[in-house]
């Protein structure tokens, strides 16, 4: 796939496209924005998936933000333009996934020259066949490439939000309770849940694999106190771990701030946590 930094540069992509004679497109704005849709989705590909539900996905995502969508000379173009591997097996055209969890799942493929224009023309008028007019195993594909990718889309934008909780020591169990996703807002599955964690490590936002829990992490409240820890998380809407984390998160930033100022907290610690066996 073409370096990053040239995907980024319109300039480039311009030049690249107007040298193409047989394939045309609207403007350079909505050929770069199909470039770059593109580029993201393939990048969360993890397979060789029917072409033409890249090319579905990218229209879907352009009409619901209101941009204007591609047609299939743009798209192709954009194909070329990244450098993206293209195969035939059957009667079905493939895109080849760009992810690192990338499985090979179609063998013995006829990869296309997406340098030659004719082949990029043949592939473009192949595409603007509707779905309805393919046969029912392609359709059927097409439709779970799809489904499938839409969710790595909805994987990838909720990945922020579970790094936030695990920093504030939500569990694997927190999270597969707490977290939707989509517009259906799905509960997070544990395949789901290993998907995020994998994107978060590759992109350095989560270092660690499994945290060891240390044996002495383990504390029992006293009544008093685990009643005012289970009103502070229906308060909050969190569960009593999380709400105990961040009162005591708290307290220490406060103590913290006050010492800096030359404050100090008065009376003896409190003897509401006993260290448990």
């Amino acid at each position: 796939m073409r370096p990053v930094d040239e995907i980024s540069d319109p300039a480039k992509l311009l030049k690249f496209a107007q040298e193409k004679r047989l394939l045309q497109f609207s403007d350079g704005a909505t050929l770069a924005d199909t470039t770059s849709l593109l580029y993201k989705i393939a990048l969360l590909a993890d397979k060789n998936l029917p072409i033409k539900a890249f090319l579905d996905l990218v229209r879907q995502i352009q009409k619901g933000e209101g941009r204007r969508t591609c047609f299939e000379d743009e798209f192709v173009l954009a194909v070329s333009y990244l450098d993206l591997e293209i195969s035939k097996l059957g009667a079905i055209t493939y895109l080849k996934g760009e992810s690192p969890d990338y499985k090979e799942t179609k063998r013995n493929r006829s990869l296309l020259d997406t340098r030659d224009e004719s082949v990029l023309k043949s592939l473009s008028s192949g595409l603007t066949r509707p779905n309805e007019d393919r046969g029912s195993v392609e359709m059927g594909m097409i439709e779970s490439a799809h489904k499938r990718m839409a969710k790595l889309i909805d994987l990838q934008n909720a990945m922020m939000d579970v790094i936030k909780r695990l920093e504030e020591g939500a569990t694997k169990l927190d999270i597969l309770r707490e977290v939707k996703v989509g517009i259906l807002k799905e509960k997070v599955t544990l395949t789901d849940y290993d998907t995020i964690t994998r994107m978060a490590r590759r992109e350095g936002r989560l270092k660690f694999r499994n945290r060891q829990k240390d044996p002495e992490n383990s504390y029992e409240l006293n009544v008093q106190n685990h009643e005012r820890i289970k009103s502070v998380a229906d308060r909050l809407g969190m569960t009593p771990r999380r709400a105990l984390n961040k009162v005591i998160d708290d307290f220490f930033t406060i103590s913290e701030k006050q010492q800096q100022f030359g404050g100090t907290f008065g009376g003896k610690a409190s003897k509401g946590v006993k260290k448990g066996s």
